[in-house]
């Protein structure tokens, strides 16, 4: 199927629910139709991967549907990695839906760079927080927003919200905004740290200077400094090794074990807390973790001229109208269900 614009989506979207043998159409607001959109395609990604046993936190791609979800797989991420205790942690991507694999590298405690010289040092991880808001007195709201870095901006630009609390829309493209000028950000929660409606830019890059303005208005930054023990780029001597998922109830157990523990050729790995966490021990460290992962992909939205990434729109909207016939209590809700689950089998 062609392309289609998030307009021609909502359009489809609006002649699946018009009622033809009365002439009436349940009129649903853009903003619901983005959210049924939206909704929709989590549900059809979520369809299209199945756990992988043994380690309910990784998935496995159907086959069958790989080329639907192909957009949005990224391979061989690394990730900043710090250190607390013998255990080897870092914070997943702020678009991270679901692992595909991982793997660390290792090195033995067998090489002199284990201790000597010492294999960590001490640094400052600097976290900018930006309170996001409009200045704006009157709608549209968000309609311009610049980020910058250094010297470099970029420029988004949408056609207005009705509501100050729709700030949550935009999160996405200025994190992918600031991301395009080399700077990791998230959305409120980074580690321990939670502010509420605050984008969070990480560096530890302490001359770093950067900046947001929306509508107009400049929004001043809060540097928050945290101590961090990290591994140092020297080490070299390592090698790639494929970790070992395991539930995060067992991983207690597992460390205990002498047939299950974390080992230099099979080390134990686990999520929790929006973190992946390497567990290490006295025979060996993992310097580096690498991650394949599905990420979220970009919010469906009609303000921000944002059509889904994925090439299954036909499907999308199908879905999303079997959502909204569901709110709406519509008597061919049921008609819906068996023909989209016909087709997608």
């Amino acid at each position: 199927m062609k392309r289609l614009s998030v307009k021609e989506l909502h359009i489809y979207v609006t002649q699946g629910l018009q009622r033809q043998g009365s002439y009436r159409k349940d009129k649903q607001l853009p903003q619901a139709i983005d959210l049924a959109l939206c909704s929709a395609e989590g549900r059809l990604i979520k369809s299209r991967l199945f756990p992988v046993d043994n380690s309910p936190d990784r998935f496995e791609i159907n086959q069958k549907f790989s080329a639907d979800i192909q957009p949005i797989v990224k391979l061989g991420v690394e990730l900043n990695v710090y250190k607390e205790g013998t255990k080897s942690l870092a914070v997943l991507p702020y678009d991270f839906g679901y692992l595909l694999s991982d793997t660390s590298y290792i090195i033995e405690s067998c090489q002199t760079q284990f201790t000597t010289p010492v294999p960590t040092e001490t640094k400052t991880e600097r976290i900018i927080s930006f309170p996001i808001s409009s200045s704006k007195s009157a709608t549209p709201y968000y309609l311009n927003m610049v980020v910058a870095v250094n010297s470099s901006t970029k420029i988004i630009t949408t056609t207005g919200f009705q509501t100050k609390e729709e700030k949550t829309s935009i999160v996405d493209s200025l994190v992918n905004a600031f991301k395009e000028l080399g700077v990791t950000a998230y959305w409120e929660r980074y580690k321990d740290i939670y502010r509420s409606e605050c984008l969070l830019l990480i560096t530890k890059d302490l001359t770093l200077s950067a900046g947001v303005n929306i509508d107009g208005g400049t929004i001043v930054g809060t540097n928050i400094d945290n101590t961090i023990i990290v591994y140092k780029d020297t080490l070299i001597n390592t090698k790639e090794i494929v970790n070992r998922g395991t539930k995060l109830d067992f991983l207690r157990s597992a460390q205990q074990s002498n047939y299950h523990r974390s080992e230099p050729d099979s080390p134990l790995s686990v999520l929790a807390d929006n973190k992946i966490m390497v567990a290490g021990d006295e025979r060996f460290l993992a310097n580096k973790i690498v991650i394949d992962y599905i990420r979220r992909p970009k919010r469906i939205s009609l303000s921000l001229n944002q059509s889904s990434e994925l090439p299954i729109y036909e499907e999308i909207g199908d879905m999303a109208i079997q959502i909204l016939k569901k709110q709406i209590e519509d008597e061919t809700y049921q008609l819906e269900v068996a023909d989209n689950k016909r087709r997608i089998e």
